[in-house]
């Protein structure tokens, strides 16, 4: 399940157990001083037909309520993926699949430590990567030049291993004793 989806179903599911709350305790009103609305839907409730149908709903309700909150809880989040067919079979590329091979590109290089990777795939019909490298510069050296050569070796490998075309390669280095601080991004 993916999280835009989570999220929906845990909107969806707190909006349903909310109206059973209300249902239920529109029927049983005068337990917590909401007199008021017990009141007013007391024509609807005083018929037979009335009591039982609500009573219905907010069963019906929370026990879907319950159901979709449980399950958006309760099931993995999926990555991205870009789904290949091919005649020999079909293949599924997810983001961390992707990310290994930009962090081994990225270990490649000794003059960078810690590289902290981060992908977005964007499949559908022109299927594209895009990567952030974030990693800690060891000595001195032209930090534009070895930010293209990164750049380069990223896009070259995961053109030749992935085969879909690369979108954005940034880098970004930091200083060695504040990784939060940047100094060049490419």
């Amino acid at each position: 399940m993916r999280k835009g989806k989570k999220a929906l179903d845990i909107i969806i599911a707190i909006i349903l157990l909310i109206f059973a709350y209300v249902c239920f305790f529109s029927i049983y009103g005068n337990l917590i001083g909401m007199e008021n609305v017990q009141q007013n839907i007391l024509n609807v409730l005083n018929q037979e037909w009335g009591f039982y149908c609500l009573a219905i709903l907010a069963v019906i309700t929370a026990a879907y309520g319950l159901f979709l909150f449980l399950r958006s809880i309760f099931t993995k989040t999926r990555e991205r993926n870009i789904h290949m067919k091919n005649p020999d079979g079909d293949v599924h590329l997810t983001e961390s699949s992707v990310e290994s091979v930009v962090e081994y590109s990225v270990r490649s290089f000794h003059q960078v430590a810690r590289p902290d990777v981060a992908v977005k795939i964007h499949g559908g019909k022109n299927p594209t990567i895009r990567s952030k490298i974030s990693c800690v510069v060891r000595g001195q050296y032209d930090l534009q030049r070895l930010a293209q050569d990164i750049q380069a070796r990223v896009r070259e490998d995961l053109e030749t291993y992935v085969g879909f075309p690369v979108g954005d390669v940034e880098v970004t280095f930091t200083e060695p004793d504040e990784p939060q601080t940047e100094q060049v991004a490419g």
